[in-house]
């Protein structure tokens, strides 16, 4: 009988080198539960806490502390992994975005801070009354600026989970934003049939209605619009590849029984624009990865027919959103939202280019426009968060807007380049997808605004990120994973 030599034996008989990256690459088979825990536990009170733009309260605080071992665990994974320089670009624009409220807590040089005519005229009408001892910081407002850090850490720890996981571990992180909005669904459907001031509702200074642990019911519809588009690209993949599911035809019904109730509560919302970034996100992920897209629309004559279906919906969709427009001109509250748009956008102008400070809309508007824009004597945000950010940070925050972004875009990009069969296309695109909702929504509202919303934004665009990265060289590949099995 011919002799073998054992697996960890060169032919030769001499020891076979063992490449590193075997156990520290990201196919290790070192158990993400703790991190998946931790993580899970943080959106979770991200989600059930902050629901309201006012971003105050004990679950908030919680959530905040809870981010920084988080963070740390997740940014230890990465290094660990060797996933540094595949995602350079990726956090370096993270970092970006939490070193740009720091920066605005320095002092500016006099002949700076004075580049802006809102705080030259800021300084003439304080002398008037005596006060000539300014602290020249860049931020107008630096205890609310600093607030505003402390709020973006849950965020930014949540884009660093999925760069430090497995890949296989990645598309179970779908299912959390699917979990949380028939959460606040369900939570919505009891508050209907309790007292206003049941602890049931977390807003009982407004009458019960569908907008669960939300104080808006745009952003109810945000979180429902989210969760339609996962649950969607959930039930694509099940049915594209059914011998994946042990349990395919329970998974099926599943999928189908959970898109079907939330297109059907949706429009009860009754946020049109929440409805209409739905249909347009929906209509992204099945051109992109379902049914619809490009090379089963040429070869399938069922698939031409439900992409007339897709666009005849899409139709009724646009028209729908031309007729909310109208009512609203016709009730003058288009006027009332275009003119604290522009306005925000003009004291951008006034305060460049280093802007009025993050946290500093309120009270800076307010003076600004002199109470003439205020809806009921209070208006907490400008209904549009880019040109907020342009209002508040100025060139930098565009910048560093424009980076994240840029880091997007190559991202999507690259998972369109991946096959269609691949489960990281399937899983980044959904993700995408998702995070499309809450970009559009931010043209007309604010959304990201809200602590539970951003977090989900923060784990959308990591899941997008790490989706996309190349496989670690020398990393040992699962076979299935280029059939799309995973």
């Amino acid at each position: 009988m011919m002799y073998r030599p054992p697996r960890h034996l060169e032919p030769n008989g001499n020891a076979r080198h063992r490449s590193p990256h075997i156990h520290r690459g990201e196919d290790s088979s070192a158990r993400d539960w703790p991190l998946l825990t931790l993580a899970l536990t943080t959106l979770v009170i991200c989600f059930i806490t902050g629901g309201s733009s006012a971003r105050t309260g004990l679950g908030v605080s919680l959530a905040e502390l809870l981010s920084l071992p988080l963070m740390a665990f997740a940014f230890w994974r990465i290094r660990k992994g060797q996933r540094m320089a595949r995602s350079r670009a990726a956090l370096i624009a993270a970092a970006a975005i939490a070193l740009l409220p720091l920066l605005q807590l320095l002092p500016l040089p006099e002949s700076l801070w004075l580049l802006a005519p809102a705080r030259a005229s800021l300084r003439e009408d304080l002398a008037l009354f005596g006060i000539h001892d300014l602290s020249l910081r860049w931020s107008l407002a630096p205890e609310e600026t600093e607030r505003n850090f402390y709020l973006m850490l849950p965020a930014l720890a949540l884009f660093l989970v999925p760069l430090a996981l497995r890949r296989k571990a990645l598309p179970m992180l779908l299912w959390w934003p699917v979990g949380l909005a028939l959460f606040t669904l369900l939570l919505a459907f009891v508050q209907l049939g309790m007292p206003q001031e049941s602890f049931v509702n977390p807003f009982p200074e407004y009458e019960p209605s569908l907008s669960g642990v939300f104080a808006n019911k745009n952003h109810q519809a945000c979180a429902l619009a989210i969760g339609l588009v996962l649950a969607l690209a959930r039930m694509i993949a099940v049915f594209q590849k059914p011998a994946a599911y042990p349990w395919k035809h329970a998974a099926q019904w599943l999928c189908v029984l959970l898109v079907a109730a939330l297109v059907l509560v949706l429009p009860l919302v009754k946020s049109r624009a929440g409805l209409l970034v739905a249909m347009v996100a929906c209509g992204a992920l099945l051109m992109a990865s379902g049914p619809l897209s490009p090379p089963r629309w040429k070869a399938s004559r069922a698939a031409r027919a439900s992409a007339l279906l897709a666009v005849a919906v899409l139709a009724v969709g646009i028209w729908g959103s031309f007729a909310w427009m109208q009512s609203e001109v016709e009730t003058g509250k288009a006027d009332d939202r275009w003119s604290t748009i522009t306005a925000t956008l003009r004291l951008g102008l006034d305060n460049a280019p280093f802007g009025s400070g993050f946290g500093s809309f309120v009270p800076m508007f307010e003076q600004a426009t002199e109470g003439s824009l205020m809806r009921s004597g209070y208006i907490n945000n400008a209904h549009n968060d880019y040109a907020q950010w342009w209002f508040e940070g100025g060139v930098p925050a565009i910048a560093t807007l424009l980076l994240a972004l840029s880091v997007l875009i190559v991202s999507v990009r690259r998972l369109l380049q991946q096959p269609e069969t691949s489960a990281s296309r399937r899983t980044g695109i959904a993700a995408a997808c998702a995070l499309l909702v809450l970009l559009l929504h931010s043209t007309v509202d604010y959304p990201l605004r809200t602590p539970a919303l951003m977090a989900m934004a923060g784990l959308l665009a990591g899941l997008v990120v790490a989706t996309s990265l190349p496989a670690q060289a020398g990393s040992r590949t699962d076979p299935r994973t280029k059939s799309g099995t995973t």
